[in-house]
């Protein structure tokens, strides 16, 4: 990555079996990789008859309306074929438990509507299937209807493309959610549904919007070119998103907030401009089996959020960051997953241990004392090493480029890097809350894109009182003002490039604490020498004269 760039269960178990999962391909990346999302074509048929609108408001509407069927499961009443081209809300079925399909119809209107395209209120039962449905406010609207199924339906230039209200038990199947001026899929207040093979792109805002909405099924669906999120899922618990892929989305590729107990499984996040995955105040919330490519900000970010597992995901050109502001935000299970071929070092709860850095393709340091890392080279990797509820931990001989932060300190209180190299980033070192007393000096920040440095909490030492930093956006003059509300100064700047004066030391606070003790030591042992020369000359002075009396 370069910085340049969130019974009933029978039932759910049985829709869940039935379900096809052609488009699963390993990772969730179906088709069209290359551009252009899949899209049915809306093109008027001559085979669809003209018709007025439809309302039907009880089950004897069926019959009296004369529509084909008994209403049964296995001849249900049906309603196909047509072309209905009104502002008004084209076909409304409402108040009815009976079995009926729409198919193969044309909806449609001269100019955009604000009334529904298909809409269903208090139904059950009802199919929706093989139908086009445009320039609508809601292409296809559900309100507290169950058991309902939407299949191979295409909808395009409406506000909403599929709604669904209060309305439990559906399932999508293979439906396209186009250039909505809002979202593709939203689900409000619906829960044990199952989407399967949907398709939202272009969308103005959200592919697909999981609200209230819990233990939904997500699998094999793509979200792609969206304005905002690919996959948002909110006050949403124990739903499954499995297979899917989120691509060139202009926020974030799967966002997750304040839904905790899913799990997310085999998912690609690609090219998304934030953020692959993030989890907000989403805890006990699994990512596995997943593939992350180029997101322009981070891979993953866990923030707020507690108890996650991350396992066998593959992370490229974008890494994993955790933030959030009470220690178990940084307590989770990461293992076997990589960043750029190399595994993530999540280093938790461990103290007075030396870390080689080398081995890793980035460093989480979370609730460790001690700990020193040193001679890592981190890049394309979203943050080069990340400290969080740290004491006393070093960063020693590490370079950072080509990431969002170089180095990163988050509560974290007493640590020392020395010797580091930050360039490339888009910080080269930020310093945020709970941060007091580090050490910083003989670091090398350059060509960092918005800020070599940023301390936002204090005190922090940026020199050790001799030397301090290399900046190359120093002019030589003065002290070196680092940004940040701590409003903290290198006391001892140099500029980027230039050599140590001669005859220096690298004298830490500490060295000079020792150096002052020794000093006060040799002082004290001075002036007692003086004290007892006093005594001696006191004591021998009388002597003295009264030899010379005599």
């Amino acid at each position: 990555m370069s910085v340049s760039k969130v019974s009933i269960l029978s039932i759910v178990v049985c829709f869940i079996v039935i379900l096809p999962t052609g488009n699963a391909v390993g990772g969730g990346i179906s088709g069209n990789i290359d551009g252009h999302h899949p899209r049915h074509l809306m093109i008027h048929s001559d085979s669809y008859i003209p018709h007025s609108p439809i309302e039907i408001t009880s089950n004897d509407d069926f019959v009296t309306q004369g529509w084909p069927g008994n209403g049964t499961e296995v001849n249900p009443y049906v309603i196909e074929g047509l072309d209905i081209t009104n502002v008004s809300t084209c076909i409304s079925i409402s108040d009815t438990d009976v079995y009926f399909e729409i198919r193969e119809c044309f909806i449609s209107a001269p100019a955009q509507s604000s009334y529904f395209g298909i809409s269903l209120t208090r139904v059950l039962h009802g199919t929706i299937k093989d139908c086009i449905s445009n320039l609508h406010s809601n292409g296809i609207y559900l309100h507290e209807s169950d058991l309902c199924s939407l299949t191979n339906n295409t909808v395009a230039d409406n506000q909403f493309g599929f709604y669904l209200d209060s309305s439990s038990l559906c399932v999508l199947i293979n439906n396209t959610a186009n250039s909505s001026s809002h979202y593709g899929f939203y689900l409000r207040q619906s829960s044990f549904c199952v989407l399967t093979n949907n398709t939202a792109t272009g969308n103005n805002e959200i592919g697909f919007w999981i609200y209230l909405s819990p233990s939904c099924n997500l699998t094999g669906c793509s979200a792609m070119d969206n304005e905002w999120h690919g996959f948002f899922v909110s006050y949403s618990t124990s739903c499954i998103l499995m297979n899917n892929t989120a691509m060139r989305n202009s926020d974030f590729g799967f966002f997750l907030s304040y839904s905790s107990s899913c799990d997310l499984i085999n998912n690609t996040a690609v090219n998304n401009y934030q953020h692959g995955f993030i989890l907000y105040y989403s805890d006990s919330c699994t990512i596995t089996q997943s593939s992350i490519i180029d997101n322009g900000w981070y891979g993953i970010c866990l923030s707020e959020s507690s108890s996650c597992m991350l396992t066998n995901n593959t992370l490229k050109n974008c890494g994993l960051v955790i933030s959030g502001t009470s220690r178990s935000n940084w307590l989770h299970v990461i293992s076997n997953t990589t960043v750029n071929d190399l595994p993530i070092g999540y280093i938790r709860s461990v103290w007075d241990t030396n870390i080689d850095g080398r081995q890793y393709s980035q460093v989480i340091l979370t609730n460790c004392t001690g700990v020193t890392v040193e001679n890592g080279i981190f890049k394309d990797v979203s943050i080069g090493i990340q400290l969080g509820f740290c004491i006393g931990c070093s960063l020693t001989n590490n370079t950072a480029s080509y990431n969002i932060i170089g180095f990163s300190l988050l509560f974290s209180s007493g640590c020392t890097l020395m010797n580091n190299t930050s360039s490339e980033n888009m910080y080269g070192i930020y310093l945020s809350s709970g941060c007091s007393g580090n050490l910083i000096f003989f670091n090398r920040f350059f060509l960092n894109i918005e800020l070599n440095a940023y301390d936002n909490s204090g005190p922090n030492n940026w020199d050790n009182g001799i030397h301090g930093n290399f900046w190359d956006d120093f002019n030589g003059t003065g002290m070196y003002s680092i940004a940040g509300a701590a409003e903290s100064f290198d006391r001892h700047p140099y500029i980027y490039g230039q050599p140590l004066p001669t005859n220096t030391t690298t004298t830490t606070l500490n060295d000079g604490f020792e150096v002052l003790l020794q000093s006060i030591v040799l002082g004290l042992s001075l002036l007692s020498i003086v004290a007892i020369v006093v005594v001696v000359v006191l004591k021998i002075r009388p002597r003295v004269a009264n030899n010379i009396a005599e």
